[in-house]
């Protein structure tokens, strides 16, 4: 069975690496998997790159997007996308001739609502945010249900390209029904609920990750390979950038400097990522570059004493399921679908959305936890139990075959139910 992963770039983003990790197990166990994206970092087998004269038009393209919602959008700061641009996408999967066809990631202007039907192969679509099911953001205010509605009602930020997309995608997703993935129950209930995705199948299936790269390792060797102080406490977080509000910035650096006037024993912040428009979190920041390889990943993980996340809105962020892996408790906000990660005062602790005191005394918890080494197994054990890589890719393959079954023949398969 010939399956094609469509993501617009290998390995920036969280879905780009969970894309990635499900088409590499794929291969290891056999099955005839193609990565098409656009931009490449990694080093991705059976990789399909489109041509340069399609890369450099995604981004003109990106850049005509960011105009439009700079004009219309007041509110600037949640990434959004139009994905109105004709493309050939479609026409691109089709030259490959694949059975199936698994969209992950696909907006940077790398493909138009439009075009999507046009796939011949039968679709998944695994859903690592909301614009697939909303209008064009990829992540919605908490209390803005539009999604559910049909956007009937007046956009709060003013923006009329929402109304405007979602129409065109109710219009052109009319009849098409591409199998649903949700890597939480979270977002699988989000979209059963929404106006575009409430009749097609949905299948929760969680992200998984290599057990086998992120596992616990020794912490004083991974602190010397990273120059870190031995007996400082450290918590990790992944750097980002200061402007997307979804990340919690003043949340996390008010929580972390609360956590500093309780601790008389140092504390040190280490940020996966780069010095990018951060702010000063009050305590001293450690930052590591970009880490390009999982395996520079894990030696990170292994360093820190907890992991923490601020996010307002998220899905299944890998980095707590990475955390969990290599036996590192993790503090987080309990929104979206983070609370399906780890058990609450078991594998890590959950905080009270958007309380930076609750998440002063999460991270605090897992800190004075009189047994850490209980809470680091518990941590890895929720991540055997729940997030291998090996159990996400076999609930694919059998998703797979069976739409192979129900629609052998890719030009000819029957027409379901419309949206």
């Amino acid at each position: 069975m010939r399956i094609i992963h469509v993501c617009y770039h290998d390995i920036r983003g969280g879905a780009a690496l969970a894309a990635r990790r499900l088409h590499l197990e794929l291969l290891r166990t056999g099955h005839e998997s193609r990565f098409m994206l656009v931009e490449q970092s990694g080093d991705t087998e059976q990789a399909i790159r489109l041509p340069a004269l399609f890369r450099c038009r995604c981004r003109i393209e990106q850049r005509l997007e960011a105009l439009a919602f700079r004009h219309a959008n007041r509110n600037r700061l949640t990434p959004q996308s139009l994905n109105l641009f004709p493309t050939s996408i479609a026409a691109r999967i089709n030259r490959e001739n694949p059975d199936v066809v698994n969209l992950h990631w696909i907006n940077g202007a790398s493909s138009a609502i439009w075009d999507l039907p046009r796939i011949h192969a039968p679709v998944v679509w695994t859903l690592h945010d909301t614009w697939p099911y909303c209008a064009t953001e990829h992540y919605h205010d908490n209390n803005d249900l539009r999604f559910v509605t049909g956007y009937r009602e007046p956009a709060p930020n003013g923006s009329f390209w929402q109304p405007l997309v979602w129409k065109c995608k109710r219009k052109n997703w009319n009849g098409w029904t591409p199998e649903i993935v949700a890597p939480s129950n979270w977002i699988a209930g989000e979209a059963q609920s929404s106006e575009l995705m409430h009749r097609l199948p949905i299948t929760p299936i969680a992200n998984g990750v290599d057990l086998a790269v992120f596992r616990p390792s020794d912490r004083l060797k991974a602190r010397q390979t990273l120059r870190l102080p031995p007996d400082a406490r450290i918590i990790l977080f992944g750097a980002y950038n200061a402007a997307d509000r979804n990340k919690g910035g003043p949340e996390l650096t008010a929580a972390l400097r609360r956590l500093s006037r309780r601790f008389s024993e140092p504390l040190l912040l280490l940020a996966v990522g780069s010095n990018t428009e951060m702010p000063d979190f009050g305590i001293p920041t450690v930052f590591t570059g970009r880490l390009d390889t999982e395996q520079q990943m894990a030696t990170a993980y292994a360093a820190a004493d907890a992991t923490v996340l601020a996010s307002k809105y998220d899905n299944l962020p890998n980095i707590l399921v990475e955390s969990l892996a290599c036996g590192i408790p993790a503090a987080a906000f309990a929104t979206g679908g983070i609370p399906e990660i780890m058990e609450d005062r078991v594998s890590g602790a959950l905080a009270e959305p958007f309380q930076p005191e609750s998440l002063a005394d999460a991270l605090a918890w897992i800190l004075e936890h009189p047994h850490p080494e209980q809470l680091a197994a518990a941590a890895r054990h929720r991540a055997e139990s729940c997030f291998d890589i090996r159990d996400c890719a076999r609930r694919y393959s059998g998703l797979y075959a069976g739409l192979r079954q129900r629609f052998p023949s890719p030009s000819g398969h029957p027409v379901r139910p419309a949206i």
